[in-house]
């Protein structure tokens, strides 16, 4: 049986969101693992019509990347994962996990 080193979980804001990382932290335990919590904000798109638009999709994906990270900060002090890092990045959800697993080394991405 393989063993992980590092364990990359994508978390959504869901409620569910919560049971998802507390598995994620019972196969890092088994397998002495670290573990990363990783959440992606999608960039907004808006049309160029408006003057406010240049500054509005960056007030709002701020506001986005704090509620994340107040999100994730909560969801590792809920659950007890005290060694676990968070990460919030901005751009496609997709590539952005694939790229820090394999810029990081990931052995085991859980979703």
């Amino acid at each position: 049986m393989s063993t992980y080193n590092k364990i990359l979980v994508a978390i959504d804001l869901s409620p569910e969101a919560n049971l998802v990382a507390m598995r994620a932290s019972e196969l890092a335990q088994l397998y002495g693992a670290t573990l990363t919590l990783i959440h992606v904000v999608e960039p907004l798109v808006v049309l160029d019509d408006y003057e406010l638009a240049p500054t509005l999709p960056l007030e709002i994906e701020k506001t986005l990347e704090q509620r994340a990270n107040n999100f994730l900060s909560s969801l590792v002090s809920d659950i007890g994962l005290s060694r676990a890092e968070t990460i919030v990045g901005i751009g496609a959800p997709k590539r952005e996990i694939l790229n820090y697993a394999s810029d990081h080394n990931c052995d085991l991405i859980v979703i």
